[in-house]
């Protein structure tokens, strides 16, 4: 495993924990789709939100629009949060 990829591991087990403790209830971790990966997909408030862990912007966004779409969720919103 490279060390980047054993560091990206090590940083999202770190994560998981407090975000529960936060009031996020994870859904998914490491989904990936053809536009890019998010790092968690959980749900806080009413809204369904994608969580990077040092990802682009606009990648996040994209997979959020791909993820809604292609499971056809149209009335939760969502929101996006890089850490």
């Amino acid at each position: 495993m490279k060390n980047d990829t054993v560091a990206q591991y090590a940083m999202s087990e770190m994560m998981f924990k407090p975000l529960e403790v936060l009031g996020y209830k994870i859904l998914l971790r490491n989904y990936e789709c053809p536009l890019g990966e998010v790092d968690y997909i959980a749900k806080k408030a009413g809204y369904l939100v994608f969580i990077g862990l040092s990802k682009k912007m606009d990648s996040l966004e994209a997979v959020a629009k791909y993820y809604t779409k292609r499971y056809g969720i149209t009335s939760i919103p969502y929101r996006i949060v890089e850490l």
